[in-house]
């Protein structure tokens, strides 16, 4: 809206309507008759109104009575918000298995995305099982730190018998990569650590979970340089990010003829008026000092040179939603604590209802252990969820011991260091719980 703001007089071009005013930023006067019909009622262009649009935020009445949301679309992905499971993440409308903000990618087509593939990088196996490394010249091939090798007569170093086999931990020489290991070919390689995604690796970047940085420069990791009045100071450390070459207290030229002693004043150059911004001779509401914009959206609301009453709106999470209308003024995927609180996402993975975070068994739907269920083997009797599992009692355990205790569901052992322990599972491979990025590389697991 040009050269107007709320409050402001203005012509909304409705010959029905008298005081035309600026509200909520729609310029509307008052009908005889409201947008409902009813004689001088509440229901006034420029009011809240519900369009019934689960879509749609801040519903206003236009001046014509049309009820009129504005599409939210946090991502721009095409998908509304309300419609959206991942409001924040361009790339999904659904957490699927590994989250919003993190791709289910499958590196190695064997159906685990990688978030939850014990080895990404090979199809089908885990550490501790058996596997062909294509190398004749080893024996007893076994998947170790998520490479497939068996062991040579000569180690790697060319050492008869010696330790450095392929699987095992060496050195690349390159400050880039973590976990180097010998592959089956007995070359030392690493992963290339880029925790940000920006192209420079961890040991170089110095800003390494800033994608915008690799130097930290006048603002620091995770805010940016930005000079918006482009007089070479950052906005971070610039006295008035608005005013090139000023701060509070210099002289300056409001470009208002009518003002005298024109001032750098709460970072607004400004002078004195003969009549204030509220008509009063030599009255205090002068350019520069505070008012009242009537908008809970905005803070730190002034006078500028043109009398206008201007704040600024007030977003901590830049998710589009005022802290003062937005419940969880600190978490951009949330405007309402909902049932896992601020912070926290209310991911129901198993579509039951129930959020993870209250969920008794939150990949088992409508179950929690103790229940009775169907493991879907018809080898085993007595199906009952324990620790999360349905799982039934098996003639011969896990381990072929008849009526022994490895039933699925009980504890085990995969032989990985770098998972937690989690209940076996008869038929599929023996899994645990990966455990999280500084365990990895404490641990040099692949």
């Amino acid at each position: 809206m040009a050269f107007l703001t709320n409050g402001q007089s203005c012509d909304d071009g409705n010959p029905n309507t008298t005081g035309d005013v600026v509200t909520n930023c729609v310029c509307a006067g008052v009908l005889a008759n409201d947008c409902e019909g009813v004689p001088g009622g509440p229901a006034q262009p420029g009011t809240a109104c519900d369009d019934n649009d689960a879509c749609t935020i801040n519903d206003l009445y236009d001046a014509g009575c049309n009820c009129v949301g504005t599409f939210e679309d946090s991502d721009s992905d095409g998908t509304c918000d309300a419609d959206d499971g991942c409001p924040n993440d361009p790339d999904k409308i659904a957490p699927g298995t590994c989250g919003c903000g993190n791709p289910d990618t499958d590196t190695d087509n064997d159906g685990l995305a990688d978030c939850v593939d014990p080895c990404p990088l090979l199809a089908f196996l885990t550490n501790g099982q058996s596997c062909d490394d294509g190398n004749p010249n080893t024996t007893g091939d076994v998947v170790t730190n998520c490479v497939c090798a068996g062991v040579l007569a000569n180690d790697c170093e060319g050492v008869p018998g010696g330790p450095a086999q392929p699987g095992t931990a060496c050195d690349d020489n390159d400050a880039c990569t973590i976990n180097d290991l010998y592959d089956a070919g007995c070359n030392c390689v690493g992963t290339f650590e880029d925790s940000d995604s920006d192209g420079t690796c961890d040991a170089d970047d110095g800003c390494p979970n800033d994608p915008d940085k690799i130097a930290p420069g006048a603002c620091g990791c995770g805010n940016p340089d930005t000079d918006t009045d482009n007089d070479g100071l950052a906005d971070c450390v610039d006295p008035c990010p608005l005013l090139a070459f000023l701060t509070n207290g210099q002289s300056c030229d409001d470009g208002n003829p009518n003002t005298t002693g024109d001032v750098v004043t709460n970072c607004v150059c400004a002078g004195v008026l003969a009549n204030d911004c509220e008509g009063v001779p030599g009255g205090p509401a002068q350019p520069g000092t505070a008012c009242d914009d009537n908008d809970a959206c905005t803070i730190n609301d002034l006078y500028d040179a043109g009398c206008n009453c201007v704040g600024t709106f007030e977003d901590s999470d830049s998710d589009g939603t005022c802290d003062a209308d937005d419940g969880c003024p600190n978490d951009p995927d949330k405007i309402a604590p909902g049932t896992c609180g601020c912070g926290n996402p209310d991911t129901d993975t198993d579509n039951d209802g129930l959020a993870d975070c209250v969920d008794p068994c939150p990949l088992l739907a409508f179950l929690t252990n103790g229940q009775s269920c169907d493991d879907g083997n018809p080898n085993t009797t007595g199906d009952v969820v324990t620790n999360c599992v349905c799982a039934g009692v098996l003639a011969n355990d896990c381990e072929g011991v008849p009526g022994g205790p490895a039933q699925p569901g009980t504890a085990c052992d995969d032989n990985d260091a770098c998972t937690d322990q989690r209940p076996l599972r008869c038929g599929l491979q023996l899994r645990g719980h990966f455990r999280g990025q500084r365990q990895r590389r404490h641990l040099r697991c692949g």
